[in-house]
């Protein structure tokens, strides 16, 4: 059972972007905050078709669990947080985009009932372990697993050891976007 209301502001599809998106079988059901900037080309790149709902981007966050699981957060290029239930699998995913631009709390009640938000405030009354949702990482209700699913490699010490770059390499790959 789910407790949800959020207020939302519906940029790509002002007028059928409302919130939770459900898809057309009813079995997803998606609460985000967020924007997706590649959803197009996602869309575009999906091998089984999706009967998309609205013409909201962050709808593309449910398109692409149902054809990959949870891997397939690792695909947006966004800032975004979400709850998805999929009522087939009985199982909640919650995620939250690489650099945690969208906020995304959560934490337990003294009943052990996950609560999640992405205002502080609507989890600390009824919470007294909240703490920030961490970023590039979802959260699987079934087995109670959280998994990272953003890792660059140049967070890795041994993937940049020696590496120099000259300030005008830098410059040129901070004006990329994208990976």
């Amino acid at each position: 059972h789910a407790l949800r209301g959020p207020e939302r502001l519906a940029i790509v599809d002002p007028a059928g972007g409302a919130q939770p998106i459900v898809s057309a079988d009813g079995t997803l059901v998606l609460a985000v905050n967020g924007e997706i900037y590649n959803h197009r080309a996602l869309q575009d790149a999906l091998a089984t078709p999706y009967a998309f709902t609205t013409g909201s981007d962050c709808e593309i966050g449910g398109a692409l669990y149902r054809k990959d699981g949870p891997a397939a957060f690792a695909k947006l290029n966004g800032i975004f947080a979400f709850a998805l239930w999929d009522a087939q699998a009985q199982r909640v995913v919650i995620a939250r985009d690489p650099l945690g631009v969208c906020p995304l709390y959560w934490g337990h009640d003294a009943d052990g009932r996950m609560w999640v938000a992405s205002e502080k405030k609507a989890v600390v009354r009824g919470c007294p372990d909240v703490a920030l949702f961490p970023p590039g990482h979802w959260y699987d209700g079934a087995t109670g697993e959280l998994v990272r699913f953003h890792q660059r490699d140049w967070r890795d010490y041994d993937a940049t050891r020696g590496v120099s770059v000259t300030p005008a390499e830098w410059a040129g790959t901070a004006r990329r976007v994208g990976p």
